[in-house]
């Protein structure tokens, strides 16, 4: 992808092709509900889970194409997210914040059983490391989406702590190599 193929950045209006209440309405019902994120964020933002990859779609379409399709950070673009939670039976989770009209979805669970796939469709479908403008990144930042992943096991779905933490590309040996106990829970990476 050259840089006149990828979306340009919002500006500093945060000028979106939605409005804060739909937003809120395809999101709110998967605020979270970890005692430090129910009550959202001064700014009325607030972090969403177990989000369907059809929502996270949906809510795709109601922010700047900016939010949905850029690498920020170094992570995996969101519409991508929600492509790969979609083909391995997962769901994501992320910050929204209704006021700015941005969403950021800057994690995918899926079955443990699937760890091992994850890894290998993070990898093989963002192998280079690049910046949200689609130039290469700096040394400093030159990690492909894979490798500047957290890597987490959950024994239950529901577990609110973690039974392994890693590194994603550590999920290419499979859940049984890394986390033995959460072979019937989930895996998950994300990207701060």
């Amino acid at each position: 992808m050259t840089d006149n193929d990828r979306p340009a950045r919002p500006s500093s209006s945060g000028s979106t092709p939605g409005d804060a209440g739909s937003l809120d309405a395809v999101l709110g019902p998967y605020r979270s509900e970890d005692a430090s994120a129910a009550g959202g964020f001064p700014d009325g933002s607030y972090r969403v889970d177990e989000v369907p990859p059809a929502t996270a779609r949906e809510a795709l379409d109601l922010v700047d194409e900016w939010w949905a399709s850029s690498l920020i950070n170094g992570q995996a673009p969101a519409r991508g997210l929600a492509d790969v939670a979609g083909a391995l039976g997962g769901h994501l989770v992320g910050h929204v914040s209704p006021g700015r009209r941005t969403v950021r979805f800057d994690g995918v669970q899926v079955p443990a059983a699937r760890a091992r796939d994850l890894a290998e469709l993070v990898l093989a479908t963002w192998p280079d490391p690049v910046d949200h403008s689609g130039k290469p990144a700096t040394p400093d930042d030159g990690v492909p989406p894979l490798d500047r992943a957290v890597a987490e096991a959950w024994v239950r779905p529901m577990d609110a702590d973690s039974c392994w933490e890693g590194r994603g590309r550590d999920l290419l040996a499979g859940v049984d190599d890394v986390a033995p106990r959460a072979r019937d829970g989930l895996v998950g990476l994300w990207w701060d």
